[in-house]
């Protein structure tokens, strides 16, 4: 008999040969409960990376080039958190989600905005509102696992914080520098507007 047909038979006997259980000090209720919160924060990080994505092929204009590489940056930073908190998941006895529908049901604080590209000022205003989103339900969700007792997945979680933190600040530092030209150019488009009007109402007249 080959070793395959015993892997086969053996499997069939016991489909979890390896099982062995999992003692983390944690009841299996309190597990599941961190598992809950770390799903919600694999939704929002999974969103945001991929918005992140979107936004580093499709940003244009003078700030073309610094943006660009922000955006790369921030959905690397992404990809690690994703795979952090879905390696905790694993960690803690359950299997993690890995389909976009999932990741859309699980999401609690990203809105996607398909089809749409804004100018890039306004990418930046996006961002740096989904990051203080992420933070705040970040925060909460650590309060809450700690008194679970779980100071590994909390620790996690402050570590993330502080990631997101410094991410806002650089997203604010791009988004000032960028906020000025975008005044000047809405300035000139109401003028355009106040002087259009102008023509139409002489024209009325």
């Amino acid at each position: 008999m080959g070793q395959v047909t015993l892997l086969k038979e053996n499997l069939m006997m016991d489909p979890h040969p390896h099982d062995v259980g999992i003692d983390t000090g944690m009841s299996v209720k309190e597990r599941a409960e961190v598992v809950l919160h770390l799903k919600k924060i694999l939704g929002d990080e999974y969103v945001l990376y991929t918005k992140l994505l979107k936004f580093h092929w499709n940003v244009n204009g003078p700030f073309f080039g610094p943006l660009h590489s922000l955006f790369q940056r921030f959905y690397e930073q992404s990809f690690e958190n994703i795979d952090l908190v879905a390696e905790r998941i694993r960690a803690l006895g359950e299997n993690t989600p890995g389909s976009l529908a999932e990741f859309s049901k699980l999401t609690c604080c990203i809105t996607e905005h398909p089809g749409k590209y804004p100018e890039a000022c306004y990418m930046l205003e996006e961002i740096l509102h989904d990051m203080y989103s992420i933070i705040e339900h970040v925060r909460e969700d650590e309060k809450k696992i700690e008194k679970l007792n779980d100071r590994v997945t909390s620790n996690m979680l402050l570590g993330l914080v502080e990631k997101r933190e410094k991410e806002a600040w650089m997203t604010r530092a791009h988004l000032e520098k960028a906020a000025k030209p975008m005044a000047a150019k809405e300035v000139i488009k109401k003028n355009v507007k106040k002087i259009v009007a102008k023509k139409v109402t002489k024209k009325t007249k």
